[in-house]
């Protein structure tokens, strides 16, 4: 298991320094070196994890889980300051020297402290490299193994699910933007618009929109041709063209995955020519990535549609001059209440062992197991996610219901999903071995100890209590230890109770948090609003 956590962790790492370049240009040399070294290290890991039942070696591998999680705690405590100093910036506005000063020393400190936390980690690399040689624990770098499809090349599982776009479940406060922007595409007068650009900062609900927008039955009716793709900062222009023709022409997969660029263009033109398209370009970054699409859309008014999002509202006039732009505003206090709360904490009870797979794939993704090196051309992460969730299920290690149980063909979409109990019991035997959870029962606050003890390489919390009652909650050993608030990653809590305040007041100090799901929890939660 070591193995597939340094490659999670090395994956999350390269995609940070992809997709938050401008925070990490400043220690990127230093993040690519340990990058570097921990996917050496990965060749030596596959043979320690075979040995895991000798003491020294199963202490081994968890110096290693260790070590690769303290390196990415140094990595996001870096980002996350360098997104508090420029967030202030916004915000002050500089008008003094005195801010200009506090800053930069702002900055000056948390520099320090990353180069000191790398220079620690590689000091560990290299000691773990010495420990290897004195175990004989062998590097598999020139062995074959096979073709599984999970090898570490990024891009190359096995894919077992139709690309489709959901219509976003959680939708608030962007009513009125999707009746006028629908308005806008199916307008066919003199005065419509080519081409409708969403644009705003990161966050903002553009692609949640735009997919509202996609699945709207007037949209479905009047455009019976649909295409989606996401461009974000990696992509292939052949790649995402031929996804584009695919979903326009799916009649004719085989023959379009064998064209080349310019016979993609000349079919495209033609179909979005004689036929009512939409296509949507979803996350596009710049007016390169434009340019080597632009061949592929009619310049002229045309049945055909073209939407666009993207962060960069510059990019808009240089697609077209006769852009419909459309910037969506940010939700207020009311409206972001009343997402969090949907999001937060959605209706149904997901603890049986039956799965929403969609809701699986949503933690998967907010957890980060899902890289955006696994992404091929133009694919969003849920359809990676949905790909890994295919392939589990092709491998028997999943049993899965699909949305269409008549339906015979190979690709469905899977609805719900779940263990077999043995699979299941192996499963959690593994986890609590590699200490990859940790329970916390809210009923036994009295037992103290094994949270004392509690490692670093515990990421994953489940809260759990079926007590009436949560007195001694704002007591909990393991909420209020700064330790434990530093590392938690994921935290899902499955509890009977009226949901207290001040435990939500604990989970605002795990500053690092990616994943908060409460579920079984009684809905009083909504007189809580302050």
């Amino acid at each position: 298991m070591a193995e597939a956590i340094v490659l999670m962790v090395v994956g999350r790492l390269t995609d940070l320094l992809t997709e938050e370049a401008q925070f990490l240009n400043v220690v990127r040399d230093e993040i690519q070196q340990v990058v570097t070294e921990l996917m050496r290290m990965k060749a030596f890991l596959r043979d320690a994890d075979s040995r895991i039942s000798e003491e020294r070696v199963g202490n081994l591998l968890a110096q290693v889980r260790d070590l690769v999680y303290d390196a990415e705690d140094v990595v996001e405590t870096f980002l996350l300051s360098a997104m508090s100093s420029e967030r202030r910036k916004v915000q002050g506005g500089f008008r003094n020297k005195v801010k200009r000063s506090v800053c930069s020393f702002d900055e000056y400190f948390y520099h320090h402290k990353f180069i000191k936390g790398i220079k620690q980690i590689q000091e560990r690399i290299q000691n773990l490299f010495g420990c290897f040689s004195d175990y004989d624990i062998k590097s598999t770098q020139n062995e074959g193994h096979g073709s599984s499809s999970s090898e570490s090349e990024p891009g190359r599982l096995k894919r077992f699910h139709t690309f489709s776009v959901v219509e976003p479940k959680l939708f608030v406060g962007f009513q009125e933007d999707v009746k006028s922007l629908v308005a806008h595409l199916v307008n066919e007068g003199d005065d419509s618009y080519p081409v409708i650009f969403i644009g705003g900062m990161g966050g903002l609900g553009k692609t949640t929109l735009a997919e509202k927008i996609y699945n709207h039955k007037t949209i479905k009716k009047h455009f019976p041709r649909l295409a989606w793709v996401s461009i974000s900062q990696k992509w292939q222009a052949k790649h995402v063209l031929k996804r584009i023709l695919i979903s326009l022409v799916h009649e004719k997969k085989e023959e379009i995955l064998q064209m080349e660029y310019d016979r993609l263009v000349e079919n495209l033109l033609q179909v979005q020519q004689t036929k009512n398209c939409l296509v949507v370009l979803d996350d596009i970054w710049s007016s390169d990535a434009w340019d080597l699409l632009k061949a592929a859309f009619p310049t002229e008014t045309s049945r055909s549609k073209l939407m666009l999002t993207s962060r960069i509202l510059d990019l808009a006039d240089h697609v077209n001059p006769r852009c419909f732009v459309h910037k969506p505003k940010v939700l207020d206090a009311e409206e972001s209440w009343a997402l969090l709360r949907l999001k937060a904490f959605p209706k149904g009870d997901h603890l049986n062992e039956e799965v929403e797979a969609e809701t699986l794939c949503q933690l998967w993704i907010a957890e980060g197991m899902v890289l955006s090196s696994d992404r091929r051309g133009g694919e969003t992460l849920m359809q990676v996610a949905e790909s890994y969730m295919g392939e589990l299920v092709h491998k028997s290690m999943v049993q899965a219901k699909y949305e269409d149980e008549d339906n015979i063909h190979s690709q469905r979409k899977i609805k719900t999903c779940q263990l077999h109990d043995l699979m299941r019991e192996l499963s959690m035997s593994l986890a609590e071995g590699e200490d990859f959870f940790k329970v916390v029962d809210l009923g036994k606050v009295e037992d103290t100890a094994s949270f004392k003890q509690t490692s670093s390489s515990t990421r994953q919390i489940t809260v759990f209590s079926d007590a009436k009652e949560h007195r001694s909650v704002k007591d909990h050993p393991f909420l209020v230890n700064k330790y434990n608030q530093g590392r938690a990653r994921s935290v899902l809590v499955f509890a009977s109770f009226n949901f207290p305040p001040i435990l939500g007041s604990h989970f605002t100090n795990f500053r690092l948090l990616r994943v908060f799901a409460v579920e079984r929890f009684n809905r009083e939660i909504e007189s809580v609003s302050g």
